[in-house]
């Protein structure tokens, strides 16, 4: 409950654009309710907008992790990891030398829960 009141007051600061406050008071929201994801991933938007890399990735990874069935939660970790190598344009080649190779047989979430899937 706690966490859904610093979630809350991390709105307010959002709203009158108190983009650190609001950090704040997202990590608040962490580390009262661990196991929500929806503190993870609105505090993962926030650092995304501040260009706040690591946070914003880590924070994109637990929610994620936390509820692999949303799919906001899936793609808003595919846009941190793509706004981090567009940020970091040297490094982008380590990275896609790391990154598993696309596969044809993975669903699409998106796509199977429109039932566009053949």
């Amino acid at each position: 409950m706690l966490g859904e009141r610093w979630l809350k007051v991390a709105f307010s600061y959002l709203y009158i654009r108190d983009f650190n406050r609001a950090m704040e008071a997202f990590r608040r929201a962490i580390a009262c309710d661990p196991d929500n994801p929806a503190c993870y991933f609105h505090a993962s938007v926030t650092a995304l907008r501040n260009e706040d890399w690591e946070p914003a990735l880590a924070w994109a990874a637990d929610a994620a992790r936390l509820d692999p069935e949303n799919v906001l939660y899936q793609e808003h970790l595919r846009l941190v990891l793509a706004a981090w190598v567009q940020a970091h344009p040297a490094c982008s080649d380590t990275a896609a030398a790391d990154a598993p190779p696309e596969s044809d047989t993975i669903d699409d979430p998106v796509r199977v829960r429109l039932g566009e899937e053949e």
